[in-house]
């Protein structure tokens, strides 16, 4: 066996989550209010030489892609999932902290990874009033089985209902 890019060792869970998100039909790109608000906001893409663009795709993500295809829509376009070079990289002046945005749910909110203490990693939803904010990234699933399972079980964006409960916030975890 020769390894290549995304393969990881994963647990059944996660399989299964993926087995079980709906997919949606491709449609066109269509521009985004975030688009249109990056600028003003002071959001910024990750610099254009191609070593400074190298970062590790969790293996599971990878996945989805692989499964989902050229659809990049799931549970019925409610995500938008970005191929693996539209994967966005947001930063702070603030030393480590970044975030990887890999899906558009909504017209100004992403969901995006980062990691926490001990190299922990951690699904974030980001909006753009706190998109570079540590202080208010609400961290929502501490695994990717658990934010498959949970949008499947509660809904594609459970972490927008009034009564969801954040793990904490992204400062906590620097």
């Amino acid at each position: 066996l020769r390894p290549e890019l995304g393969w990881a060792v994963q647990s059944e869970a996660v399989a299964t989550a993926i087995a079980r998100v709906p997919r949606a039909i491709p449609s066109a790109q269509q521009p985004t209010l975030r688009s249109k608000f990056a600028k003003a906001l002071g959001l910024r893409p990750p610099p254009e030489q191609p070593a400074s663009r190298e970062f590790a795709v969790p293996g599971e993500i990878l996945r989805l892609l692989e499964d989902v295809g050229s659809a990049l829509e799931v549970f019925g376009g409610a995500w938008r999932l970005r191929s693996r070079g539209r994967i966005t990289t947001l930063s702070t002046s603030m030393p480590y902290f970044w975030a990887h945005i890999f899906a558009d749910v909504g017209d100004d909110r992403w969901l995006a990874w980062s990691h926490g203490r001990q190299g922990r990693l951690l699904f974030l939803a980001l909006d753009s009033p706190t998109a570079l904010n540590p202080g208010t990234a609400r961290i929502v699933a501490r695994s990717f089985s658990e934010l498959l399972e949970r949008s499947l079980a509660e809904g594609p964006r459970y972490f927008e209902a009034p009564s969801f409960e954040p793990y904490g916030t992204l400062a906590g975890e620097l």
